[in-house]
C-alpha cells in the first residue's frame, strides 16, 4: 500500500511540474486548473489499472471523480478565457520560485485529496463485490455536492458576465443562502467520496482517508479560498450597508439564514 501511494504521489507531482514548466515558459494561466483536474483522474485511473480491481464500486468511484474533474476543468477553462488571466497569479507567474511552489503544492493537494479513493480502489479487490448501502449513500452525497458546486459556479459566472452587475456583489440563487456555495459543494463532494469508501477500510484507514475532506475543508476555509475572497469583498463593499446586511443574514459556507434583513 505504501509503495502504491508513493507512486501515485510521484505521478501527481510529475504532472504538475510539467504543467509548471510549460505555464512558466508561456506565462499562461490556462493550464493550471486543467492540470489540477488531470492529476485527480490520472492518479485514480492509475490506481485502478495498477490494482486490477475492476469491480462496480471502484468503477463508480472513478466515474464520479472523472465527472467532477471534467466539470471543474471545463468551467474554469471557460472562465479563464472570458477573464483573460487569473488574478491569483498576478506577481506570481513571473517569479520562478513562487510559481513552482504553487504548482508543487497543487500536485500535493490532488494526491492528499485522493487518498480515500486510492485506498478504496487498492483494497476493494473482489471482482464480485456489489454496492454497499454506505457506498451508495456516499455517492449520493457526492452527487449533491457536485450539483451545488455546478449551479453556484454557473450563477456566479452569469452574474459576472452581466454588465449591469459591474461593481455589485451576488446575493441571488444559492448565493442568497451562502456566501461561498461553490466551496460548500466542493467540500461535500469529497466528504461524499470518503463516505463511499468506508466499507473497504479499517478504522485506521478510514481515519487516514478522512484527510481527503478534512484537507480540502482546511484549505478552503483557512488558506486559499474563503479568507482571500472575504478580504477582497470587504475591501470592495465594506462600507456598503447592503453588503453588511447580506453578511449578517447569510452563512459563510453553510446555507444558513442568520438574521432577518432588517
Amino acid at each position: 500500500m505504501l509503495e502504491f501511494l508513493i507512486t501515485t504521489l510521484i505521478i501527481s507531482l510529475a504532472i504538475n511540474i510539467i504543467g509548471f514548466l510549460v505555464a512558466f515558459r508561456l506565462k499562461t494561466d490556462k493550464l493550471t486548473d486543467f492540470s489540477y483536474a488531470l492529476s485527480f483522474v490520472s492518479v485514480n485511473l492509475f490506481g485502478l489499472f495498477k490494482s486490477g480491481n475492476f469491480n462496480l464500486p471502484n468503477i463508480l468511484i472513478i466515474v464520479a471523480i472523472t465527472l467532477w474533474a471534467i466539470r471543474l476543468a471545463s468551467y474554469l477553462l471557460i472562465r479563464i478565457r472570458a477573464w483573460g488571466r487569473d488574478k491569483r497569479f498576478d506577481g506570481v507567474r513571473e517569479d520562478f520560485k513562487k510559481f513552482f511552489i504553487f504548482w508543487f503544492f497543487q500536485g500535493l493537494t490532488a494526491w492528499v485529496v485522493s487518498i480515500a479513493a486510492l485506498q478504496f480502489i487498492y483494497l476493494n479487490d473482489s471482482p464480485k463485490i456489489g454496492l454497499n448501502i454506505v457506498t451508495i449513500l456516499g455517492l449520493l452525497i457526492f452527487a449533491k455536492g457536485l450539483l451545488i458546486e455546478a449551479f453556484a459556479d454557473i450563477q456566479l459566472f452569469r452574474f459576472s458576465q452581466n454588465k449591469n452587475n459591474k461593481g455589485k456583489f451576488i446575493d441571488t440563487g444559492l448565493w442568497s443562502r451562502s456566501r461561498h456555495p461553490n466551496y460548500l459543494g466542493e467540500i461535500t463532494v469529497w466528504f461524499g467520496i470518503w463516505v463511499s469508501t468506508l466499507p473497504a477500510l479499517s478504522s485506521t484507514q478510514a481515519i487516514i482517508g478522512f484527510l481527503s475532506p478534512l484537507f480540502i475543508f482546511l484549505m478552503i476555509r483557512f488558506i486559499s479560498g474563503v479568507p482571500k475572497l472575504e478580504k477582497s469583498a470587504e475591501s470592495k463593499w465594506g462600507s456598503d450597508k447592503d453588503y453588511q446586511n447580506y453578511k449578517k443574514r447569510t452563512g459563510l459556507i453553510l446555507p444558513l439564514k442568520l438574521t432577518s434583513k432588517n
